[in-house]
């Protein structure tokens, strides 16, 4: 078990990278002890090729314990939120291999953007609110395959969880860091349409699917025990 200690930091119609306007309406939210959102098509990131992973995501409450789920595969792989005294934390885990990332730049009873980039040698750059936290350097276990966005059988995220703005890259998006997070305002992320593969942008508003606005095809969202739309979204 490996502690990182972090680094101090600090209806929308949105400036968005590449100029322009961008509309956000909704996010989904968790609101049931069963909820889920599972991928049609399990997405499968290579420890040997770079990908970067951006959400942004809100808690009802402060976390006293662990909400694990988010990005997870059948079990293995997976992020979990969670808060120590006056740190949140977001543990990596992969297989046997676990990660904490404490960190006071994040507030997740705010809307908080994570991301988490692979150069593709086995160095991950991780990012809360636009704040480069830590480099972790390790050799995985395990890829970090994608099968529930967040919840999955057995380990449901709090009742009242928002999620919003789920984006995959096939490349390392860390030097666009800055615009994706955009001042804490979730933006237009089709200037890099060329490596955003998936991009669940919750907008359907009502329903059992969300589309992925990405390039790869086939790997809509299901929604599992009616997760439902709401108007929260970062702004």
């Amino acid at each position: 078990m490996t502690f990182i200690l972090p680094s101090f930091g600090a209806s929308a119609i949105s400036a968005v990278p590449g100029g322009g306007a961008f509309t956000n309406t909704y996010s989904l939210e968790y609101d049931a002890t069963d909820d889920g959102a599972r991928v049609n098509t399990p997405i499968t990131l290579s420890t040997s090729s770079a990908w970067t992973m951006s959400v942004w995501f809100k808690m009802p409450s402060t976390l006293g314990g662990a909400d694990r789920s988010l990005f997870n595969s059948t079990g293995s792989d997976y992020f979990r939120l969670g808060s120590f005294g006056a740190y949140n934390y977001v543990e990596v885990h992969d297989g046997s291999l676990r990660y904490y990332v404490y960190s006071s730049n994040a507030t997740f009873t705010n809307w908080t953007h994570l991301m988490y980039a692979h150069n593709g040698s086995n160095s991950y750059n991780f990012y809360l609110n636009g704040v480069l936290e830590t480099t972790l350097t390790y050799t995985p276990s395990n890829g970090f395959d994608i099968d529930w966005l967040y919840g999955r059988s057995g380990t449901f995220p709090t009742a009242g969880a928002l999620l919003d703005e789920v984006a995959i890259f096939d490349n390392d998006q860390s030097s666009n860091i800055s615009a994706i997070y955009n001042g804490g305002v979730a933006g237009d992320l089709s200037p890099y349409s060329a490596n955003l593969t998936h991009w669940y942008r919750m907008e359907e508003g009502s329903g059992s699917t969300v589309a992925n606005s990405g390039s790869t095809s086939s790997s809509d969202l299901n929604l599992q025990n009616t997760p439902t739309f709401s108007t929260s979204v970062p702004a």
